[in-house]
């Protein structure tokens, strides 16, 4: 059986956080023109081929030291979509993050958080709940310690001779 020795690092996770330095469309420019080996190279300048674009891409890569999502390599078409890309600060944004700050229609109303069913929100409720009878249980180790279950008085009597359990 063989042996294998790992002496180099893991490679770290992408960065989520981008903000642009000042020089960007020049370093660009520069990148571009050292690659395709010609002066001439504008923003309005397409790429020829793929390798000219991967090379470029990558180098941009090192530079910038942020790394561009496979899903926007196909809208790169030019150097200067690549300078718009780079130009842009970026922040991760979660989903609900979306949600919160979206404009919703005045008929429509989003509750991230949810009303449990407790001792504490009971009259809220009015006192019913869709499942009499039964015990509100949290099973995720997440959210344990954030939501409270609620154990449900029992109503019916445990007959003599019937297994329960």
């Amino acid at each position: 059986m063989k042996e294998y020795q790992y002496d180099e690092t893991p490679p770290l996770p992408p960065k989520t956080h981008y903000l642009p330095p000042a020089d960007v469309p020049q370093t660009i420019l520069s990148i571009a023109r050292k690659v395709s080996d010609d002066p001439s190279v504008s923003l309005k300048t397409e790429f020829v081929d793929n390798a000219t674009k991967f090379e470029i891409l990558t180098k941009c890569i090192a530079e910038f030291d942020f790394q561009i999502p496979s899903y926007e390599l196909a809208e790169l078409k030019s150097v200067g979509d690549v300078v718009t890309y780079y130009s842009l600060p970026r922040q991760p944004v979660s989903e609900e993050d979306k949600l919160k700050n979206s404009d919703l229609p005045k008929n429509l109303h989003l509750q991230l958080e949810p009303v449990r069913f407790t001792e504490d929100t009971k009259s809220f409720f009015k006192d019913k709940t869709a499942f009499p009878q039964r015990d509100t249980i949290v099973t995720s180790l997440k959210y344990r310690n954030i939501y409270k279950g609620y154990q449900n008085p029992k109503i019916y009597t445990k007959k003599k001779g019937y297994s329960y359990f």
